[in-house]
């Protein structure tokens, strides 16, 4: 497949996730990059980014703002 197929067809899936609603929101949407692309790049490749992109999108952020909450209570109630 070439770059440009590739493009048009990672395109095409995130057109359809911003501007079509999905069944579970983010999960949904997950699932569809897996039909999509684990033929192309193989199943074990798109579930390790899904899950890579899950940590950094998700899960990281949520822990720095656990860490900052916790920073700030303990500033503004000494």
């Amino acid at each position: 497949m070439n770059f440009f197929k590739f493009l048009s067809l990672l395109s095409l899936v995130n057109t359809v996730a911003y501007y079509a609603p999905t069944p579970g929101a983010s999960g949904g949407i997950e699932g569809m990059y897996q039909l999509v692309f684990s033929p192309i790049v193989g199943s074990e490749a798109v579930g390790a980014a899904i899950l890579l992109w899950r940590i950094f999108s998700y899960y990281i952020p949520i822990l720095i703002g656990l860490i900052f909450i916790w920073r700030i209570r303990d500033w503004v109630l000494s």
